[in-house]
Formats: structure tokens, sequence, C-alpha cells
């Protein structure tokens, strides 16, 4: 008796929650009611994700963001890509992008995202 008020509870539960969600407006879809519904705006683009959305459409195996101090002490912020291999048994292609760092890492980067994305772009047709 027990189990079949709570099965019963809960498709109520359910029905109720569906029924609501019908005739009450989300906060975003009020806020926004002239955007489609899942739609993304996008208001400012990170180079990050630029760069992993590149690597994503090029089917690389293997994308990192390192950083490295040179010889002088310099901070060098950059981008390691590993490009597919052409044959079953050859050697790695792994291409470096470096930009030192001048006042924020975040912007060293971020530039040598744009660098790695700009390599893509060119080597994989990218439009």
């Amino acid at each position: 008796m027990l189990l079949f008020y709570l099965i019963s509870f809960i498709v109520l539960f359910s029905l109720f929650s569906f029924i609501f969600s019908l005739f009450v407006k989300r906060p975003q879809e009020a806020a926004l009611p002239h955007c489609i519904k899942h739609t993304m705006i996008i208001k400012e683009t990170s180079p990050i994700a630029l760069l992993h959305a590149a690597a994503s459409e090029c089917h690389l195996q293997y994308v990192s963001l390192i950083t490295e101090i040179a010889s002088d002490q310099t901070v060098l912020c950059g981008v390691e890509l590993e490009l597919p291999q052409r044959e079953l048994i050859g050697p790695r292609r792994e291409f470096f992008f470096w930009e030192p760092v001048v006042s924020e890492p975040s912007l060293a980067y971020a530039k040598a995202c744009l660098k790695a994305v700009s390599f893509l772009q060119i080597f994989f047709n990218l439009k």
C-alpha cells in the first residue's frame, strides 16, 4: 500500500512539473524574448576556445598550453601541437608557437593560441 502511494506521488509530481514548465517562462527566456530557443550568443571569443575548436575540427590528438623559461630568463608561454602522422610508422610532427610574457601570461597564451590557429587554418585549409 505504501509503495502504491509512493509511486502515485512520483507520477503526480512529474506530471505537475511538466505542466508547470509549459506555462512558466524561464528567466533567460523572459530576459531575451527576441532570441530563438537554444541559440548561443557569443560576447567575446577566447583564443583558447578558438584553438580548441580548430584542434577538434582537425582531429588533433594532442594540443597543450606550455610554459618555458629561456636561457636569458624570459618566460615564454606557448602552444604545442602534434599533427597526425602521414604514415603508420613515421616521425611525430610537433609544432611549437611561443610568445614572451610582457605583462600578463594570459595575453601571451592568447597570442600563441592565435598563432597556432592561424597555422592550422593554413595547414588544413580551414575557412
